[in-house]
């Protein structure tokens, strides 16, 4: 598959180098009269691997590397079987925090390194809008990382650094340890790319590892692309790693949906879904519900209930622009329109919000619960949550939207657009000016004008009568 390059992620400093267990000093000599080598664990033809190479070259240090997994470097650095580690963040802090040293980064060597982004040459054919879509909302949160300004956010990527790196070693890694690009591919970029790739593939043959040197002038600038009028999908391959910061922070961040993409949710993975929550409330719920799972399932599972009953009479209140009275009272007829907006969302939601509903209502009696294996109970609030989480995103994205744009007949509920002056269904006027001072536009709720206090009689428009006269 022959790849073109098309722009810079971002470029290697502090990010990627060597780990010791401790500083070499006068055992460098001792070592190497010994022929003692120094022993590192890294991936084989990494960037990771090259650097130690050139840092153990400059020093005069014999080394023999063992290729093993980023995860296995750590657990053979813990146990004492190999001297250290070459590889990235963040597991290059975290055998910092197993008590290593570091000695070495990608300074060391005498040309840059760069993450870089490269697309299909059937892509560039046929999706070269969309490909310069990408890198325009790439480049732009990579512009906000280069600055610090969107250093609090990263907090939505807790998947990234994981349990073992703090939020504040993640945000002196993104920091510090890379050089974030403004633009896809600068004129200054692409000179020293063009050096950088030559340079490994020198490495590379010096290592043994097969290569394909005509890979060094594939890089194309992307300009702007055509209008998009027809779709087309662009199919991204990421990790869940550092160095795809800028495209999980665009991707949470709805920047590239500002930049016309779809992202459909069964394409996201769960941590991903749970940072595009907007409301801080509903994502803080969701996560003591997770939490709490294993501890008190019964619980999560009733909390579960009263949460998707809740958005879903918002929904409904704004939709008949008024506040239920009494929620419980009209939570049925909710229940009964969320089953008629099949058409304008996915089925999915009401099949959620009847599972979560019909299970809170067993949850509270503790009774029956009782008699359930708590294995089982465990399970099941964990499955109630995912469905919350169905209902949530529903809530956030159609939800909030149909009500924006929508409202129901104060006659026959049927759902009209809320430019609509009469029901297309039974007739009734919808919108209504006050007969006795300039207040227009009336609320269909509002008995009496909020201006003057003049009562508003409620005119149903006599469709038959009016058809006659035509």
């Amino acid at each position: 598959m022959k790849l073109k390059i098309v722009g810079i992620v971002q470029r290697l400093g502090k990010s990627h180098g060597v780990v010791l267990r401790e500083r070499p000093k006068e055992g460098i000599a001792q070592r190497a009269s010994k022929r003692r080598p120094l022993v590192l664990g890294t991936m084989a033809g990494s960037t990771g691997h090259e650097i130690a190479s050139e840092w153990c070259r400059q020093r005069q240090i014999p080394v023999r590397f063992l290729y093993l997994s980023p995860a296995q470097q750590l657990i053979a650095f813990r146990d004492r079987y190999i001297d250290g580690i070459a590889s990235w963040e963040p597991f290059l802090t975290r055998a910092k925090n197993l008590g290593g040293v570091s000695v070495g980064d990608a300074t060391c060597l005498p040309h840059s390194i760069f993450n870089v982004l490269c697309v299909t040459e059937s892509a560039l054919s046929t999706k070269l809008g969309a490909i310069w879509r990408f890198l325009q909302a790439t480049a732009t949160v990579s512009a906000k990382l280069a600055t610090g300004e969107c250093l609090d956010e990263l907090r939505s990527l807790p998947w990234l650094y994981g349990k073992d790196t703090t939020l504040e070693q993640f945000q002196t890694m993104i920091r510090e340890g890379y050089r974030w690009p403004a633009e896809p591919l600068s004129d200054f970029d692409k000179t020293h790319l063009d050096r950088a790739l030559k340079a490994s593939h020198d490495f590379l043959e010096r290592s043994g590892f097969p290569t394909d040197r005509s890979l060094t002038n594939q890089v194309v600038e992307i300009l702007a692309g055509p209008a998009v009028k027809t779709e087309v999908t662009l199919n991204v391959g990421y990790t869940d790693s550092f160095m795809c910061t800028a495209y999980h922070l665009a991707l949470v961040q709805g920047t590239y949906q500002e930049h016309g993409f779809i992202v459909p949710l069964h394409t996201l993975t769960r941590g991903q879904r749970l940072a595009m929550i907007r409301d801080t409330a509903l994502a803080n719920d969701l996560a003591k519900l997770e939490a709490s799972a294993a501890e008190d399932p019964v619980d999560v599972m009733a909390k579960c209930r009263v949460i998707s009953e809740e958005l879903v009479t918002k929904v409904f209140s704004e939709l008949h622009d008024e506040k239920p009275e009494n929620q419980k009272k009209k939570l049925e007829p909710m229940l009964m329109k969320l089953e008629q907006l099949n058409a304008f969302s996915d089925t999915s939601v009401y099949a959620a919000a009847q599972t979560i509903r019909t299970s809170g209502n067993w949850a509270t009696h503790k009774g029956r619960a009782s008699t359930i294996p708590k294995v089982e109970l465990v399970q099941s609030a964990r499955e109630l949550v995912n469905q919350l989480l169905k209902v949530i995103e529903w809530y956030e994205t159609e939800g909030k939207s149909l009500a924006e744009k929508n409202h129901c007949c104060v006659q026959c509920e049927q759902l009209l657009e809320r430019s609509e002056a009469f029901c297309t269904h039974c007739g009734t006027q919808q919108h209504y000016d006050c007969s006795n001072c300039p207040k227009k536009d009336l609320k269909p709720r509002d008995k009496f004008c909020p201006d003057c206090g003049t009562r508003r009689t409620l005119i149903k428009r006599d469709v038959s009568s009016a058809a006659k006269k035509d």
